[in-house]
């Protein structure tokens, strides 16, 4: 049988399919255009997704991405089809940031994650291009060393290895609804069992911290833009101007990790909308970011609880105005508008202490 005198289209796919498997690419290829051009009667995935797979041997990507998705959009429930895709994306993106087309390289990994929400090379891959520096539970021991805060609490502790970073001078509040911590814990440690909503609710803070204010907080519990403000707001009902509270989860490195409904595993949720909410309404506030893997740091200090009754009566509106905003806005924000620092200890001490007199009189 010659490329021309296959008699029905199947047999085109039949032929173009050895041709390919032989490796008489370019003979494969015109046999699929044959075939999709002699009209009805032939399955388009199968035929589109081997156009993918020579293009791709022929180094011609671009092309092969079309083909790859149009094969999948014909039969979206080819699990073959889109693991094909998914590995394309992978491999492909590996290949730009070789060559330093950054952009590039995370457009196709973030593409990678909306074919499959819990692709986990994609998720390093994306962390690896945004993030650098130490990891957070590092980044969070360096500031307890510096700190040395006498009091510290913490939101969603979870099997405890943030909270195994204060130190055993800190009086440390642990509030998490479920019990799992694994880690040695060696700070004076109050647990509670419950979630922080309950907590304010129900606890008298300022009788746990005798009186005093807060010195130390970190935020990482349910990764929710209303529940973050909410945690932050009565945070610094509790704080002083010396007070310096940490929220995880603010640079968020794809869409589909970033949404407010969780769509898989690795989660960062919404809470970097608290940045640019801040920023809005609480100018006095001051907040710098750095990328500590995986999924970045928030700083902030100035706090005022004088302020925070204000803030509380915006928290309908603040919510209204930032729970819409899509991560492709978000990026624009965080280059034009949020203070990043490079995750380098000695830069963010630097930069802790320059946004704060009280703390340079205490810690410089």
């Amino acid at each position: 049988m010659t490329i021309d005198n296959f008699k029905k289209p199947d047999e085109g796919f039949a032929k173009a399919n050895t041709l390919f498997e032989t490796g008489e690419f370019n003979a494969a290829d015109q046999v699929c255009d044959l075939a999709l051009s002699s009209g009805s009667g032939l399955e388009l995935s199968p035929m589109l997704h081997l156009k993918g797979k020579i293009a791709q041997q022929n180094n011609r990507r671009s092309e092969a991405l079309d083909y790859f998705i149009d094969a999948l959009r014909y039969d979206k429930s080819n699990q073959k089809y889109r693991e094909a895709l998914v590995q394309f994306l992978l491999e492909t993106g590996k290949l730009v940031k070789n060559l330093n087309q950054t952009d590039t390289a995370k457009e196709l990994f973030r593409m990678a994650l909306q074919f499959d929400n819990d692709c986990l090379e994609a998720q390093e891959a994306l962390v690896n291009i945004e993030m650098h520096g130490e990891e957070y539970f590092e980044l969070l021991s360096r500031f307890h060393k510096f700190l040395k805060p006498n009091s510290y609490l913490e939101v969603g502790v979870s099997f405890g290895q943030s909270l195994a970073q204060a130190l055993p001078t800190t009086l440390a509040i642990g509030i998490d609804p479920r019990q799992a911590i694994n880690h040695k814990i060696v700070a004076q440690t109050k647990m509670f069992i419950m979630t922080s909503d309950k907590f304010f609710e129900q606890q008298n803070l300022s009788q746990i911290l005798n009186g005093q204010a807060l010195e130390m907080a970190f935020i990482d519990g349910l990764h929710t833009f209303q529940q973050v403000l909410r945690d932050f707001l009565n945070i610094e009902r509790f704080s002083s101007p010396e007070t310096v509270i940490l929220i995880h989860d603010c640079m968020p490195v794809d869409p589909v990790t970033a949404s407010a409904d969780r769509k898989s595993g690795f989660w960062t949720g919404d809470v970097w909308k608290i940045l640019p909410a801040l920023n809005k309404y609480r100018h006095d506030l001051k907040i710098f970011v750095t990328p500590a893997p995986p999924t970045g740091l928030a700083i902030i200090t100035n706090l005022d609880n004088k302020r925070t009754e204000q803030l509380e009566e915006s928290y309908g509106k603040m919510v209204n105005d930032f729970s819409s905003i899509s991560f492709e806005q978000f990026e624009i924000i965080k280059e034009k508008h949020l203070k990043i620092i490079p995750n380098d200890w000695n830069k963010i001490k630097d930069q802790l202490l320059s946004q704060s007199n009280i703390l340079t009189s205490k810690y410089g």
